[in-house]
This record gives C-alpha cells, structure tokens and sequence, in this order.
C-alpha cells in the first residue's frame, strides 16, 4: 500500500534521477576519447568500458523516457543503438 504523498514522492524522485542521468550521460559523449587519452591518460580498454557504460545509461533512460520525458525518448534510442 502507499499513500498518494508516496507515490508523488517517487515520481519526483524517478524525474529527479532521470534528468540528472541524462546531464551525466549527456558530458560524458562530448568528452572526446583524444582528450580522454591525452588528458585523463585513459587507456585504449577504459575507453571500451566508458563507451559500454554510456550505452547501459543510455538503454535505461531510453526505456524511462516514454513516462518521463516523452521528448527525449527518440535521441535516446538512438543513443542506446549506437
């Protein structure tokens, strides 16, 4: 059971934790691996586990963005295929 104050609490929240994600996930693809490499000395592999963790954030929020921001939900799939 949850009372209507919970369940506004959670949407908020959902929203909340969406939009935030989004800005993260949004950073991160316009850090460019050459700065990456030369700045942040990323090795070849952690960009493979970046490029793979970007596209487990994007699959979420494009599954998440048809109820909680419908507009997005186009970019993101195309994110997540890619």
């Amino acid at each position: 059971m949850s009372s209507p104050e919970a369940e506004s609490s959670l949407q908020l929240l959902q929203f909340k934790y969406f939009q935030a994600s989004y800005e993260v996930l949004r950073a991160s693809l316009n850090e460019t691996d050459e700065a990456l490499l030369k700045d942040q000395h990323y090795a070849p592999r952690d960009l493979q586990f970046r490029a793979s963790y970007q596209g487990q954030m994007a699959s979420i929020l494009a599954a998440l963005a048809p109820r909680l921001q419908p507009t997005l939900a186009v970019e993101l799939n195309g994110l997540a295929a890619n």
